[in-house]
């Protein structure tokens, strides 16, 4: 096995413009799927000429941009995309489906078969032919990026992809990773006894199992900058209890959860320490409004943070 390397998702930095590996692969994987439909038209001579094929591939193009943007759009987060319309044009930011994708090139495979009278089977071998193509550079994305890695295994081939704050790799090949995390999982039933007595432990004892956690990530469903878990606040691990402003979402789906026309996000007020994050993207991290967490900011000191307290309608885009 080996660690995976620290790879900056950004391929090229020019400031404000930032081209990451997973843009580069969707162009890798457009380009070689044009040349190869050229290159099968000719050898198994389709009738199809070169300005209908790369039609076709700019309309498939157009397909997986907008379809895989809308199917995550509509699919993932619909309730805080219709309250920030101008964020679903941000694909910079992330969030495209595949099954969105899938279905903007079949609507594309259709729209060129009609326009250029060819049968749309016809143009449906030849993007299956093609397609494995554009999903091999975009699983390479994938592994840049660290993620969809699969299953876990013991084969050499293995990749070990950590999270901890650092890790030393030892002279038998062996990994020790510092600050991994630890948790404990408890199995009061028929898996988690002994079913007969074992040197000094009774039959029927509880097992206790020790597991480290090398990676962990908090969801936020809603995209409010409030992690999903501190939107439970019941404490009753049920997140689809808490509505605080009792309209039709709870709060961990609710872009705005006081009701008060500010979004959520928006009423992150605390002055922003990090000089060194640009939150907002214009290139300059000294001028960002807020911290990235909208749980401390209490502007009328009533202990009330302001995204709970319909009485704090500041933002800071006033």
């Amino acid at each position: 096995m080996f660690v995976f390397p620290d790879i900056n998702p950004v391929a090229l930095d020019f400031g404000i413009i930032k081209i990451r590996w997973y843009a580069l692969s969707y162009i890798a994987g457009i380009l070689m799927s044009w040349y190869l439909i050229l290159r099968i038209i000719k050898v198994k001579k389709i009738d199809i000429n070169t300005k209908q094929v790369s039609d076709l591939v700019g309309n498939c193009m157009i397909g997986i941009i907008i379809g895989g943007r809308l199917g995550y759009v509509l699919f993932y987060n619909p309730e805080y995309y219709f309250n920030n319309l101008t964020e679903i044009f941000k694909i910079w930011n992330g969030g495209m489906s595949f099954h969105g994708g899938f279905l903007g090139v079949v609507f594309a495979i259709i729209y060129s078969g009609k326009l250029f009278k060819i049968p749309i089977l016809t143009f449906s071998d030849l993007i299956a032919l093609v397609t494995p193509v554009g999903l091999f550079f975009g699983r390479l994305a994938n592994f840049v990026n660290g993620e969809l890695y699969g299953i876990p295994t013991n084969g050499e081939w293995g990749v070990i992809f950590n999270n901890a704050e650092d890790f030393i790799i030892n002279s038998d090949g062996t990994v020790t990773y510092n600050n991994p995390g630890i948790g404990i999982m408890f199995l009061p039933s028929g898996l988690g006894y002994y079913s007969a007595a074992a040197g000094s432990v009774p039959v029927y004892s509880n097992l206790i199992f020790k597991f480290k956690i090398y990676q962990s990530e908090f969801n936020d469903h809603d995209f409010d900058n409030v992690p999903s878990h501190l939107e439970d606040l019941d404490g009753d691990f049920d997140l689809t209890d808490d509505n605080s402003d009792d309209d039709s979402f709870a709060d961990f789906v609710d872009g705005d959860d006081d009701n008060d026309g500010t979004l959520t996000i928006d009423e992150d007020l605390e002055p922003d320490t990090d000089l060194t994050l640009d939150r907002d993207g214009d290139g300059d991290p000294t001028n960002d409004i807020g911290d990235g967490d909208p749980t401390n900011d209490d502007t009328d000191g009533d202990g009330i943070p302001n995204y709970l307290d319909p009485d704090d309608t500041a933002s800071r885009d006033d």
